[in-house]
């Protein structure tokens, strides 16, 4: 049985909260992502096709919406 992700809660709760972090009248966030070093000099990117498929060809259902804001609502 394939288990169904709600995409809506697919990310660390505390970044439901970044944005009251911003100044006010903010209008543009950058974002991105780099290399910690180590034995890793480089960043690879990898995993758009399967991305895509797993959460940007599935609808939103009601139930997704409604559990995401219970969920977020108690997140802050």
């Amino acid at each position: 049985m394939t288990q169904t992700v709600n995409f809506l809660l697919n990310t660390d709760s505390y970044k439901a909260s970044h944005w009251l972090q911003y100044p006010p009248n903010t209008e543009y966030v950058h974002s991105y992502i780099e290399s910690r070093g180590g034995v890793h000099p480089q960043t690879v990117f990898f995993g758009l096709q399967m991305f895509l498929r797993e959460y940007l060809v599935k609808l939103f259902t009601q139930r997704d919406m409604e559990e995401a804001r219970e969920f977020w609502a108690a997140h802050g």
